[in-house]
């Protein structure tokens, strides 16, 4: 059920805790699917939602509402991928769901999967994709010392730079996702290559043809920039600032302590995926609802004497912010 690599020692932690959510009944399919279900028919609704926007009118604000709501469904997308891709559903569903999603949403799902997992593998440590396959800021002391030229100026003022990086992000992730995929090499690269290529060519075909030139041109900057600003706004906080790995093996213990849960209300949950429940996430990764879940770790890790943090999304990026200044300074 959870992913646990070989460089994380198992242990009667990971078990007990386990056997407490099976008790509970958290594990079975029925409670992942309706979830699933659940989570496609909003986005759903927001693709329409935005569609509508488009063609009620030829007000220039509106087209720009409309870019906004499909940044949202996008997101909202990227976090069902990232559920998805956790091996949250059968093997012989599996294919669709990625195709579907590569084509929907202009992801790899395959790309984004490979680095995730060693993401999960190691977090936070000079193992982990997240924290090494980084140009423009410096998560660890080594890394802002051997920034040169424009990537040290880069570092020196990125904990001022960070937000505004993060209209890029999306642009980035694919740039990254495709050259994965043509680097593979294989049929199945050349598929989702096939089925991006078509989004592509939809999306362009659609804009031009229902929006004038210029309002064209400006959806396309405010869908793409907010998507990366949304996704770097819920991811960061997860782990930035959190110790790394490097100071154990015990799997209960290191997944925990490398990651930060957001505090809030349903709509935080809501907005950000439920991946405000990071630790849970880390713990239980091919697991949805991750409240209930919470409800079960949070006194366990009490009981354990495992590290277990839990702040509001301001506190978490301040911590973001504060760590990052910290970096900078090995730059100066």
């Amino acid at each position: 059920m959870a992913i646990r690599t070989e460089t994380l020692e198992k242990s009667s932690a990971f078990d007990e805790l386990e056997e407490r959510l099976i008790r509970a009944k958290r594990c079975e399919p029925g409670f992942r699917y309706g979830l699933y279900i659940r989570h496609a028919a909003a986005i759903a609704v927001l693709f329409a939602i935005s569609v509508g926007l488009v063609l009620i009118g030829d007000l220039f604000l509106v087209h720009m509402a409309s870019a906004v709501v499909l940044a949202i469904a996008f997101a909202q997308g990227g976090f069902l991928m990232h559920s998805i891709a956790h091996l949250g559903i059968p093997r012989h569903w599996r294919n669709v769901a990625y195709a579907g999603i590569d084509f929907a949403f202009f992801w790899s799902t395959d790309a984004w999967k490979e680095k995730h997992d060693a993401h999960h593998a190691r977090p936070n440590s000079s193992e982990d994709p997240d924290f090494t396959d980084i140009r423009f800021i410096s998560l660890t002391p080594e890394q802002a010392r051997k920034k040169k030229g424009l990537y040290r100026l880069m570092t020196q003022y990125q904990h001022w730079l960070v937000l505004c990086l993060l209209f890029f992000q999306a642009g980035q992730l694919r740039c990254t996702n495709i050259s994965y995929l043509l680097r593979q090499r294989t049929a199945r690269a050349g598929c989702t290559l096939l089925l991006m290529g078509l989004h592509v060519a939809l999306y362009f075909y659609a804009l031009f043809s229902f929006l004038p030139l210029w309002h064209a041109m400006a959806f396309i900057l405010v869908h793409n920039g907010l998507l990366g600003f949304y996704l770097g706004v819920a991811f960061a906080p997860n782990h930035i600032g959190m110790p790394p790995a490097n100071e154990g093996n015990d799997y209960v213990f290191v997944q925990a302590s490398t990651a930060g849960n957001i505090s809030g209300e349903w709509w935080v949950t809501m907005l950000l995926g439920g991946l405000n429940f990071q630790i849970e996430h880390h713990l239980f990764p091919c697991l949805p609802d991750l409240y209930e879940i919470s409800l079960i770790v949070r006194p366990f890790c009490k009981e354990r004497g495992i590290p277990y943090r839990s702040e509001s999304f301001w506190q978490a990026w301040q911590r973001v912010i504060l760590h990052l200044r910290e970096m900078a300074m090995h730059a100066a």
